[in-house]
């Protein structure tokens, strides 16, 4: 895995037409030769389209631009997918610099391997399948983890697993991220399967046209609720275990430990010049009811999800991590952070300089004691 190319990155976002079938061409890009044709091809699409702003509508039910999905040819849905949004809306990247709040799929094709300490790429994410850019199913695990209930199999594992590229785009509420709602069929491959929770209510992070600003602590998703319910679509059981790790979703409400956290991101530079409310690194849910608006962070009805410690697509380390979880003497000691690409694993922090030279897990910011 460590070897695998991302065939369609480095293709200048002129090269990836999804707006219109016009300008496919069975996988081929047009355009490559001079850079007066890559100007013609802009111009056309965005003559086509009428205003900048039809590229973000591609799914919008009410301009619902079917030939820009459909009219590409390609092996399997996340091959469709990606050929746009490798590079629009980045959520695979060359090099692990993608700093969006999913997190980067380039994660899948990086294998650690020094001394006793083992990361898989396999490990590193959900492993879509996409032949075009040698994305491969999971070679671990052969269905999704988790304790009862339907299983979702590996071999379904795509991008319209989880989002419906036919839903509207909207923002708070159903539809964030086009994620499935209560009844949605888990993509064209899966058999017998729906999901019993509905989509997360989450206010979206900002974009830029064409791409994420990257996630930080002044930009980063408000998770309101549903979160943790809505994964347990696939991830069944994992809400009411009690052998788990960790609870999350209602039964983890941090009550009191809302003032930990709160004090522990306060030491954090946020760059603004005040005190930081909120670490986009370890995000929490703000609870029901709440807007996500209070200017000194969540409050006692806030609570521990799923994506609390983990990415939704992948991660620089196993179990899709938002930290090295296998590391236990301390954050810095993290093979990965010595890897060329390991100044991506926090999104460009410096993880000594954010929380200190003797900080061993991110779990100290509800629980200092650990």
């Amino acid at each position: 895995m460590s070897s695998r190319k991302n065939t369609c990155i480095g293709q200048a976002p002129e090269e990836c037409n999804c707006l219109s079938g016009a300008f496919f061409m069975g996988g081929e890009t047009m355009g490559r030769k001079t850079t007066k044709k890559h100007g013609i091809y802009i111009g056309l699409c965005l003559l086509m389209t009428g205003l900048p702003q039809a590229r973000a509508s591609v799914h919008d039910g009410a301009i619902l631009d079917c030939n820009g999905c459909h009219s590409r040819q390609a092996p399997d849905s996340s091959s469709r997918c990606l050929a746009c949004h490798a590079h629009e809306y980045r959520v695979l990247s060359e090099n692990g610099d993608a700093y969006t709040p999913g997190g980067d799929f380039f994660w899948l094709g990086q294998n650690y391997l020094t001394g006793d300490y083992m990361s898989m790429g396999d490990m590193h994410g959900h492993n879509v399948i996409a032949a075009v850019q040698d994305l491969t199913q999971d070679g671990l695990q052969a269905e999704a983890p988790g304790i009862g209930g339907p299983s979702y199999q590996a071999t379904w594992l795509a991008c319209t697993s989880c989002h419906d590229p036919h839903l509207s785009r909207s923002g708070p509420g159903p539809g964030y991220r086009l994620l499935g709602g209560e009844g949605y069929d888990g993509g064209s491959k899966a058999e017998g399967f729906a999901f019993v929770n509905p989509a997360p209510v989450v206010k979206p992070s900002l974009s830029t046209f064409g791409d994420w600003v990257p996630e930080s602590d002044t930009n980063h998703p408000v998770y309101i609720s549903g979160m943790s319910e809505w994964c347990s679509n696939c991830h069944s059981g994992y809400l009411s275990d009690k052998h788990l790790s960790h609870p999350a979703g209602p039964m983890a409400r941090l009550d009191d430990l809302y003032k930990t956290y709160r004090q522990s991101v306060e030491k954090i530079d946020s760059g603004t010049g005040r005190p930081a409310v909120y670490d986009f690194l370890v995000p929490i849910e703000w609870g029901e009811g709440s807007s996500g608006d209070a200017p000194d962070g969540p409050g006692p009805n806030a609570n521990v999800m799923c994506l609390t410690c983990h990415r939704a697509h992948a991660s620089a380390f196993q179990a899709i991590g938002r930290w090295d979880l296998k590391i236990k003497t301390g954050l810095a000691d993290s093979p990965v952070l010595e890897t060329p690409e390991g100044i991506h694993a926090y999104y460009g922090i410096s993880i000594t300089s954010r929380y200190g030279e003797r900080k061993k897990t991110l779990c100290v910011l509800c629980h200092p004691q650990d």
